[in-house]
């Protein structure tokens, strides 16, 4: 009788041939939770988003797609506007000239967070402004900080936005 190679008969190569999975081998749970796009995979294999994938191929797609997820979720989290209440802030806006108050009435009327904003009072060295924002202070600092301006409380409660 002929001698057949071992590994043209190895359930793997039959289930790699096939495309079906190795009944032998049992599936670990998936990292990706309920991923619709993860489809399992057979020791060799992994099959996402209709792809079928060689295995460490596969778990580098897969640990890209969890990095990229977490990293979108905590963005969101940081970025998002809770609820409809607006509140005022009025916050000293120092400047060194005119192309720096431009720039913070720019960023002001560009950022989410800030609804509308009166200027009370304007001077040589800045200005004084009440923002109506939308979100708590972590928001409104992390929209202002898109602009590289950070929103500071002092010792004695006055709110300052300056440079970064």
């Amino acid at each position: 009788s002929p001698v057949v190679p071992a590994s043209s008969t190895s359930p793997a190569s039959v289930g790699a041939s096939t495309g079906a999975s190795c009944p032998s081998k049992a599936r670990p749970p998936s990292k990706m939770g309920d991923s619709r796009n993860f489809g399992g995979h057979d020791g060799r294999y992994i099959a996402y988003r209709g792809m079928r994938l060689p295995y460490h191929r596969g778990l580098v797609v897969l640990a890209q797609r969890q990095i990229l997820t977490e990293f979108e979720t905590s963005w969101h989290r940081a970025n998002i506007i809770r609820g409809g209440e607006t509140r005022e802030i009025t916050v000293e806006v120092p400047v060194k000239g005119l192309r720096d108050w431009a720039s913070r009435l720019e960023a002001f009327g560009s950022v989410a967070v800030i609804d509308s904003f009166v200027v009370r009072k304007v001077d040589t060295s800045g200005g004084l402004v009440t923002l109506t924002v939308v979100g708590d202070d972590a928001a409104v600092a992390n929209a202002l900080g898109t602009h590289d301006l950070r929103l500071s409380r002092l010792d004695d409660g006055r709110n300052v936005i300056e440079p970064q």
